[in-house]
């Protein structure tokens, strides 16, 4: 018996011994639960605050190279505003404007037809134009969801350019003016596209402040193309009809500067 008590009396103390070696540990809290990896990933930055906090407004002039070779390149501006989600992966919110004018309209190629409206050789030149080329100029604007992943040349320098590329998947809107009304008996209304839009993109940031950034990129505006009809009054006499697809996608170049905290 006195054997037998021993053994109980052993594993007894090694049970109270392992209890109190857990005991002194400090107790993790359901917050530590949830956020233990989140807080290493913190550490290894060396960060005290959450990373998905940093935001970046840029601020960008826009040069639209177009793949329809009847359209002169575009300009215009654009702001767009992003938060980190996680590391160096951004989304967020673009809003761009841009003018367009064409490059040959139907009131150039006409114009020296104005002495004889009526010739037939008005007719055929008038049948013969693109659907484009009834347009005078056009704006766009557009809006775009934002995914960009930054990868910096050098991880160990925080001055080191940056690497950039994302896609940008939204929809434009464009007015467009046809040509002058003295082309026609009377003036159309303007007319309204309105259609998806993709855009991959890639580019280089450089640091030149802690919270200021310059940056150059390359981008492809993808829009479906869209269907215009043309029907209205040659000059003063017959009419003309034309249906045709006219395509605004373009090569878009960037550059501007970039503001992060």
């Amino acid at each position: 018996m006195l054997i037998r008590r021993s053994r109980w009396i052993r594993l007894f103390c090694l049970f109270l011994a392992v209890g109190a070696f857990y005991g002194c540990q400090t107790p993790m809290t359901v917050e530590d639960y949830y956020y233990q990896d989140e807080k290493s990933f913190n550490k290894q930055l060396g960060q005290n605050e959450m990373l998905h906090q940093r935001a970046i407004v840029d601020l960008k002039a826009n040069f639209l190279v177009p793949l329809d070779t009847d359209f002169d390149i575009g300009v215009g501006p654009s702001i767009k505003g992003e938060l980190e989600v996680y590391p160096n992966l951004f989304m967020g919110l673009e809003l761009g404007y841009m003018t367009q004018n064409t490059d040959e309209d139907a009131s150039d190629v006409l114009a020296q037809f104005r002495s004889n409206p009526n010739s037939q050789a008005a007719l055929n030149a008038a049948a013969n134009l693109d659907a484009e080329q009834w347009m005078e100029s056009f704006d766009r604007f557009n809006i775009l969801f934002l995914f960009d992943y930054d990868i910096p040349f050098w991880e160990e320098d925080p001055n080191a350019p940056i690497f950039r590329f994302g896609v940008g998947l939204g929809a434009v809107i464009i007015t467009a003016e046809e040509v002058p009304a003295d082309t026609f008996a009377e003036s159309f209304d303007s007319r309204v596209f309105t259609q998806f839009l993709a855009r991959p993109s890639v580019g280089i940031r450089y640091p030149v402040h802690e919270n200021i950034l310059l940056f150059g990129e390359l981008a492809l505006d993808l829009i479906p193309s869209d269907n215009m009809s043309v029907s209205g009054p040659l000059f003063d006499s017959d009419r003309t009809d034309l249906d045709g697809q006219v395509n605004f996608s373009g090569l878009n170049l960037g550059f501007g500067i970039a503001f992060t905290w």
